[in-house]
């Protein structure tokens, strides 16, 4: 075989390969696009992968754990895998009481985790939020050592379960947690609802609930407690509207709504906690870091809204020339905004709880 007939030959062959595998490289990368731009292909594509990682579904119907009731060496009572509903998966909560005694009568704290409303869980606490210990024990211990008892609650996960389903089971826990406060040694009259990131957000929205009767009517949820019981929320680094995000949180946002109409859609509306903010919304504490990956400028829109509609509130803040805050500021409880923002809420809680002045007056008998 001569030479020209070899390197023909051989260039037929360099062709076919070149093209062979930019027709791949096109392939996957319109197949990575038409992931990436779907409704939930993304979001479903990342769950899945972490999940198998973690060796556990995101929605069960049954206990990560069996449930145990068990008092700690430190003293504090732990309840797990209380399970508060029938209806959707994850339908489970744990207790932590400051002592074995549940029949003293305290405060109680409802935390709601947070992880993009697609994972997440009150063991693990929230993934997205890097380093942070929210929903860990940590901060579930922290909480009932200042005198809370503290709940820690699941919820189903999107995109197979959609918004609202996660507000329904919240007000579902809400609703058995007071129809067994006695058994559960709880006082749901003397209540603050707590969350971090999607928990926050929907901790937000429940003070919406509970405070705008037709806003409740519109979402479709009776709330299942009295606005007067609930005394205060906290909100660590809430999205307080859906709208105006890139790809990233969009595709969060797409899964759990179940459309990708973020701006006109009815449950886009409705998630626009900003949008109906009244003079009847609860006392709240609001705090978010200083990133662009969290969402400083819903948190100021809010303590100005708080503040126009003469509603008591606390809004901390840290500047960017203190320290750059991320969107998992409020769970590294190691630094000193982490640790100092807790400190903050605490107080807050007690102030509105009746909790420092009932422990100073125990102190003087």
């Amino acid at each position: 075989m001569n030479q020209p007939e070899t390197s023909s030959k051989v260039w037929r062959i360099l062709k076919w390969t070149l093209t062979g595998t930019l027709g791949l490289i096109v392939l996957l990368v319109a197949a990575a696009l038409l992931i990436a731009n779907s409704q939930d292909g993304s979001v479903k594509v990342l769950q899945t992968y972490l999940y198998s990682q973690w060796g556990r579904e995101p929605n069960s119907f049954e206990p990560l754990s069996p449930p145990r009731d068990a008092v700690r060496s430190d003293g504090v009572r732990i309840r797990t895998n209380v399970k508060f509903g029938t209806e959707y998966p994850n339908s489970f909560l744990d207790i932590w009481y400051p002592t074995a005694d549940d029949r003293v009568k305290r405060p109680t704290v409802i935390f709601m985790h947070g992880g993009g409303w697609f994972m997440g869980s009150k063991e693990m606490g929230d993934p997205l939020a890097a380093g942070s210990t929210e929903s860990t024990s940590e901060l579930s211990t922290l909480v009932a050592k200042e005198g809370f008892n503290f709940v820690n609650l699941d919820y189903a996960l999107s995109p197979e379960y959609r918004y609202p389903v996660p507000m329904k089971q919240l007000n579902q826990a809400l609703a058995y947690l007071q129809e067994h406060s006695e058994e559960l040694g709880l006082d749901m009259t003397n209540v603050v609802i707590m969350g971090g990131s999607a928990g926050a957000q929907m901790t937000a929205q429940y003070g919406l609930l509970i405070s705008n009767p037709a806003y409740a009517a519109d979402v479709g949820i009776e709330p299942a407690i009295d606005a007067s019981a609930v005394k205060a929320l906290v909100i660590f680094a809430a999205p307080l509207k859906f709208s105006g995000f890139g790809w990233r949180m969009n595709a969060m946002l797409w899964a759990y709504l179940g459309t990708k109409d973020l701006e006109d859609s009815q449950q886009a509306k409705q998630v626009n906690i900003l949008a109906h903010v009244n003079s009847q919304y609860p006392a709240t504490y609001i705090t978010d870091g200083n990133q662009p990956d969290t969402f400083p400028e819903h948190a100021k829109a809010m303590a100005r809204l708080l503040r126009e509609n003469d509603v008591e509130h606390v809004f901390n803040y840290y500047e960017p020339s203190e320290a750059l805050l991320d969107h998992g500021y409020t769970g590294r409880l190691d630094t000193k905004q982490g640790r100092e923002n807790l400190e903050k809420a605490i107080a807050f809680m007690k102030q509105r709880t009746g909790l420092a002045s009932s422990l100073t007056t125990s102190a003087s008998e």
